[in-house]
């Protein structure tokens, strides 16, 4: 090999072998996601509503177990975090429905960000591409899952009349074309 041709491994770093360069997208640190997981888990333990406010020993509790979910997503703690989130639902009685709605998201996005942050090394990236193509799936559970909290909270009112029923069967329909529409959308995208 002569001076003017160009090296294996030129450009790459000493040592380094020549290989296949492959091109991605834009990327984030895996530590991000795993940063957000622990911050939408916070979110879903400390949610504050009337009647729903945690002392404050709770609260650190509370974000320590997200800080564990962040940090170890593969634990399980992000289904100890749910089960928290629940046992605090039973406890402090019901929430008003824009907190219980919150918080279906909240925990989703929560198991949902752990999985992702379980898959890959905390030193690793992300490409934003699947993360993006993994948050339409999510949205498109999150249709289903808000009409049944809305169901949920209108049948649990003392007083549930005939327009309120026509309007949860209006909600449930609206949320089965949008899960019937989406998906069919978005076909010719590849994931």
């Amino acid at each position: 090999m002569s001076a003017a041709e160009p090296s294996p491994t030129s450009g790459r770093g000493p040592g380094a072998r020549a290989g296949l360069d492959v091109e991605v997208g834009r990327t984030v640190p895996a530590w991000t996601v795993r940063a957000v997981v622990a911050l939408v888990g916070s979110a879903a333990l400390v949610l504050p509503w009337p009647g729903g406010v945690l002392p404050a020993p709770v609260v650190v509790l509370a974000v320590a177990l997200a800080l564990v979910v962040g940090l170890r997503p593969r634990s399980g703690a992000a289904g100890v975090l749910v089960v928290a989130v629940g046992l605090r639902l039973a406890v402090q009685g019901p929430a008003p429905l824009w907190a219980l709605c919150t918080l279906v998201l909240l925990v989703h996005g929560t198991v949902w960000l752990a999985t992702w942050a379980g898959r890959v090394p905390f030193a690793a990236r992300v490409e934003l591409a699947v993360l993006r193509s993994g948050l339409r799936r999510l949205l498109v559970v999150q249709v289903p899952a808000q009409a049944v909290a809305v169901l949920v909270v209108t049948l649990a009112q003392p007083s549930v009349g005939a327009s309120d029923v026509a309007r949860i069967v209006g909600l449930v329909a609206a949320a089965a074309v949008t899960v019937l529409v989406l998906p069919r959308a978005g076909a010719d995208e590849e994931d």
